[in-house]
């Protein structure tokens, strides 16, 4: 066997060990996340959220081994909020296939410049939006619309799920997280739900 054989045969492993990667673990750690979410009536925030981070950075760390091992000239200093969100929205398509999503972003070439600890706040509340829409809302396509202003970000997510009465009282805590995030970001929280009619939330938050 040649070097060149020899080479094919390690690129082709490095392949199969980056694709289990990201296929089984990535995904298996993100079912996780999602299974974690339903906890957090029950930790305090503090907590729950380090436990988020945690994860996170378990799954980070997952993923961009799998990329390592797979494409060696890859890096990781090209992930902006907009390919956090690209990648989450790919997991959440491999472990919800009947459910479909859909990403809208305006400008599409302007980058969105917030920093380390919004960036993670926003995904943890993008994926509370998500997890709600999934579990309550019975939702098959959920749509996210952002917009990147001079002095804010917009975003809208809508669902065609079940939706609810939003006078009526709510047993869980879910809503009131989010409008208590939106809040400590000094944003502005809308939430627009009728029965039968899907739910839309938009948040605008100062950048």
């Amino acid at each position: 066997m040649n070097n060149s054989e020899k080479n094919k045969i390690r690129a082709d492993e490095r392949e199969v060990i980056a694709k289990h990667l990201h296929d089984v673990l990535s995904n298996e750690l993100l079912y996780f996340q999602y299974l974690f979410l339903k906890t957090e009536p029950s930790l305090p925030p503090k907590l729950f959220s380090k436990l988020s981070s945690q994860l996170d950075f378990l799954r980070n760390q997952v993923r961009n081994l799998s990329h390592k091992i797979s494409t060696p000239n890859v890096t990781t200093s090209n992930y902006s909020l907009i390919n956090i969100i690209k990648e989450l929205l790919i997991d959440y398509t491999y472990l919800f296939s009947d459910i479909e999503f859909e990403l809208i972003i305006f400008p599409k070439k302007k980058e969105i410049a917030v920093n380390q600890l919004m960036k993670n706040e926003l995904i943890l509340i993008l994926k509370e939006i998500i997890h709600n829409a999934i579990e309550h809302g019975k939702a098959s396509k959920i749509e996210i619309n952002i917009t990147n202003f001079n002095s804010y970000l917009s975003l809208i997510i809508s669902d065609n799920g079940i939706g609810f009465e939003t006078s009526a009282p709510r047993k869980g805590v879910g809503i009131k997280n989010l409008k208590q995030r939106i809040a400590e970001m000094k944003g502005l929280f809308i939430l627009d739900s009728k029965p039968l009619r899907g739910t839309t939330l938009t948040l605008e938050i100062p950048i």
